[in-house]
């Protein structure tokens, strides 16, 4: 049944050709498809809750912030272990899940449960976030791409340039997940109370912290059929001007006048208490961190962001100045251009030595098409099953180079030696 079937195959030399012509232009089109990475993306059934406290001793954060995290983290389903770290303003919780545990359902689970958690936090502690979970030893290599931004502004201008202006057109690359913005002063309303105003209202700091949140709010009021069918309507508060503060009304008097917050307190428009100082070529600078996502192409990612970068600087502001600190696209393309380098010493090499040996300028053509339409096959079936190129898998074909040309030999030469035998007997 093999022999007939290869003896159809050898009476239809168009539709052989036709296939294995379709064959490499459909690998082509795999592997400019296929996402490139320097190694290959792995997904840990895991989660990682972040919360930040600022200036919090690590024993309070651990009391308030990480010990009632835990405890919401084991009531989730399939949750394996649960490991932490307190630190100065910053609480940290590990989450490991059972194989083969859905984590998208996980993650919703988890976040609604920790937004209840969030009306309750202290004030001055940040909402706690989930995110994807990432191993100790590869959190310094985050960040594929980092820039500094300086200039002789005021550091709080550079840094409110980068997160208005910058960060929000990089963002709208597909494939980017997160800019970070690091330095510079941060924009800040403070409120400093009159102690004793306070007490003789018979008023607590933690109640006006409180009313202060109740400041930004959305709420809905109702809804209306429209031509477009029925429309939520909702009131949302958004007002944090000075003056807006100052005429808060906080509490009322026993007669019932209103006590308002400039009453109490002095409210200034100001900047954060800066705890650390980026300068470049003796100008202030803030360092912008630009994130992936998991399973997209780095190299073409990395062209995007570098268009993007370059026309954006034609509308910097004067004395502005856009600095590479880091490239790990670079980094893969050194790695691939070697890799390449090495795959195309390598054919040469088996062309050279099936030529001396075979002397016959037809069988190496024959032995590398065999190797051409593996890999174009190869790259094919990646693309169906959603498997990334990494310098692990190029590598890999390249070591499989050597089985296809031992395997493509045995082959030549036993259709040789049945073209030999065939020639006998029709000798005799």
């Amino acid at each position: 049944m093999r022999t007939a079937f290869i003896e159809k195959l050898t009476r239809r030399p168009v539709a052989v050709s036709m296939f294995y012509g379709a064959l490499v232009l459909g690998g082509i089109f795999a592997f400019t498809r296929l996402p490139l990475d320097l190694a290959p993306s792995k997904d840990f059934p895991q989660l990682s809750v972040i919360t930040s406290w600022p200036t919090t001793s690590p024993e309070t954060v651990e009391m308030l912030i990480t010990a009632p995290i835990e405890e919401i983290a084991n009531t989730v389903e399939r949750v394996r272990m649960v490991s932490s770290t307190s630190e100065e303003g910053m609480s940290s919780v590990d989450i490991e899940f059972e194989q083969n545990t859905d984590m998208n359902f996980a993650r919703l689970e988890l976040n609604e449960k920790l937004a209840a958690f969030a009306e309750t936090l202290a004030p001055g502690a940040f909402p706690p976030t989930v995110q994807r979970y990432v191993p100790k030893d590869f959190r310094d290599l985050q960040g594929f791409l980092s820039y500094s931004l300086s200039g002789h502004r005021p550091p709080e201008e550079i840094r409110k340039y980068a997160v208005e202006k910058i960060a929000p057109s990089l963002m709208a690359i597909k494939g980017i997940s997160n800019v970070q913005v690091v330095g510079g002063e941060i924009r800040e309303v403070q409120v400093e109370l009159n102690p004793s105003k306070v007490v003789a209202l018979g008023l607590k700091a933690d109640e006006l912290a409180l009313r202060l949140r109740e400041l930004q709010f959305s709420a809905p009021v109702g809804a209306f059929d429209g031509y477009e069918g029925r429309m939520l309507a909702a009131v949302r508060n958004t007002s944090l001007g000075v003056g807006d503060l100052e005429e808060l009304v906080i509490a009322r008097t026993v007669e019932g006048s209103p006590v308002r917050l400039g009453d109490v307190g002095t409210v200034r428009d100001t900047l954060s208490e800066p705890r650390s100082f980026y300068r470049l070529n003796g100008r202030p600078a803030v360092t912008m961190v630009i994130n992936k996502e998991p399973g997209t192409n780095t190299l073409q990612l990395a062209d995007a962001v570098f268009a993007r970068l370059e026309a954006l600087q034609e509308f910097f502001p004067g004395g502005f100045g856009l600095l590479k600190e880091s490239d790990k696209s670079q980094q893969m393309r050194n790695e691939l251009g070697k890799l390449y380098q090495e795959i195309l010493i390598s054919i040469l090499c088996i062309f050279a030595v099936l030529l001396l040996f075979l002397r016959n300028l037809s069988a190496p053509l024959l032995i590398l098409s065999s190797i051409l339409f593996s890999v174009a096959g190869t790259f094919l079936v990646f693309w169906v099953l959603g498997i990334g190129l990494n310098l692990l898998t190029l590598a890999g074909l390249v070591l499989g180079f050597g089985r296809l040309v031992d395997d493509s030999i045995v082959v030549l030469e036993n259709i040789n030696r049945h073209g030999q035998d065939a020639l006998r007997e029709r000798h005799f």
